[in-house]
């Protein structure tokens, strides 16, 4: 049998082969239903993020929750702080955070870039089946009153509340 395949039908192979891979790629896109990627929050953030109505009608800000980065925390660029404001505003809401005043505010732990080991973002649910590629995204972790938080996000989603995070992949070692 002749292996040898003319130029149209290498054409239409590799144009059938990017075409699958389109459809993959698509199907793990921002789509909440999709088997690919977690879930998105249970609940939208909190009131406390967006602006409220003074009894006169007009729009004022919202008194922001309190948040303070912890003593290992880099200070945080713009994309991070939006990310930690979401992911803050979600544990507020999540888990009614009464005790929550500037005297007892949410420490940031953890708020970095990383690389996660797959599109399961480092929050794998059982009996789902994730692509294997490395996928750059954030992880960041919230105290308070001595309990923590992990919330992880990833292809420009924001992030979601993980109660059973697993590690990001290792950062490449800069050469000496």
């Amino acid at each position: 049998m002749d292996m040898a395949f003319s130029f149209s039908e290498r054409r239409a192979r590799t144009a059938t082969i990017a075409f699958v891979a389109l459809v993959g790629i698509a199907a793990c896109g921002s789509d909440p239903g999709s088997v690919s990627t977690p879930p998105p929050p249970d609940a939208s953030p909190s009131p406390t993020s967006s602006p409220t109505s003074s009894p006169t009608g007009s729009p004022e800000a919202a008194p922001a929750p309190a948040i303070e980065p912890g003593a290992d925390v880099a200070p945080l660029g713009p994309t991070a702080r939006r990310l930690v404001d979401v992911a803050a505003a979600d544990l507020i809401e999540r888990f009614d955070l009464s005790g929550l005043s500037p005297d007892n505010p949410i420490l940031v732990a953890v708020a970095e870039e990383v690389t996660w080991r797959d599109s399961a973002l480092g929050c794998p649910m059982k009996d789902m089946q994730y692509m294997q590629v490395l996928t750059s995204g954030f992880r960041i972790v919230l105290e308070f009153e001595g309990a923590t938080y992990a919330y992880h996000s990833g292809a420009g989603q924001d992030p979601f509340y993980c109660a059973r995070p697993e590690t990001p992949a290792p950062s490449p070692t800069p050469p000496d």
